[in-house]
């Protein structure tokens, strides 16, 4: 018995990218780390510091957690394409989706706690 859950949700597991975020006060999320080990920090490309824009083409930059969520997590295996703003540049990084432990945290900076993370 599922307890409700569908069968495909049950067998398939939900996998992510292995970025830690931090949210400034305008909503934009900047990387603060990367999960270890994870998938993008195996591409050697993403940095503490960028600052998430686009996702497969979709410009997600100052979004909701929900709607990034629902591109940055997906089935293990499959390729995601991720944008980053980097010192006033687009770089964008193929990453491949894994289980981590941490599938993704956003952390958010008040404006009276500036500067602590």
């Amino acid at each position: 018995m599922t307890d409700g859950l569908d069968s495909s949700m049950v067998e398939s597991r939900i996998c992510g990218v292995g970025i830690n975020f931090r949210a400034d006060k305008t909503g934009a999320l900047y990387v603060s780390s990367l999960v270890e080990n994870g998938p993008a920090d195996k591409t050697g490309k993403v940095r503490p510091g960028d600052v998430l824009y686009e996702v497969d083409g979709t410009v997600v930059y100052r979004s909701g957690l929900s709607q990034i969520s629902k591109h940055l997590l997906g089935g293990d295996g499959t390729i995601v394409m991720v944008g980053f703003l980097r010192e006033g540049k687009k770089v964008s990084v193929e990453i491949v989706r894994k289980p981590v432990q941490a599938l993704m945290t956003i952390r958010h900076i008040l404006e009276d706690e500036e500067g602590l993370e």
